[in-house]
């Protein structure tokens, strides 16, 4: 059983799952320097995380602004996935979404990401733009939900 809780700020163990996971991800497309760490200034960050015996092993980052959420990125160790770790996640989120008062989440992923978008239509995103090829040279697409 995984425990989620929600925390605000980054800390070592978060760190290092991004870097392991997507780190490994932009390198395959862009190279070993190219991607820029420094991010955009938002309100707020929290990361929802699950744990197995206080182990990460998936990372859900929301970035608030102006009333707005953005999932900037949703992590699951491999060997976790399938096991319902994105659903408890996305649970987590919905109720810190409506605790904090914002009105609209938002998310980017690829479209061929058929387990990870059926998850984000599960609950209740729904597709709101297909972006231009931007991203690792791919087709994108945008989804959210009113809250």
């Amino acid at each position: 059983m995984f425990m989620v809780e929600s925390i605000d700020g980054s800390d070592e163990a978060i760190e290092s799952l991004n870097g392991r996971l997507w780190d490994a991800q932009d390198r395959i497309y862009f190279g070993d320097d190219a991607v820029d760490k420094e991010g955009f200034q938002h309100d707020c960050t929290k990361y929802i995380v699950a744990k197995d015996d206080e182990v990460i092993v998936g990372v859900l980052q929301l970035n608030i602004t102006n009333g707005v959420g953005e999932v900037h990125s949703v992590i699951v160790e491999p060997e976790h996935r399938g096991e319902g770790v994105g659903k408890r996640l996305f649970t987590e989120l919905d109720k810190i979404a409506r605790s904090e008062g914002l009105h609209y989440v938002w998310l980017e992923t690829r479209e061929d990401w058929s387990e990870a978008t059926s998850l984000y239509e599960a609950f209740g995103y729904k597709l709101t733009q297909r972006l231009p090829v931007y991203c690792y040279g791919l087709e994108w697409i945008r989804m959210g939900k009113q809250l």
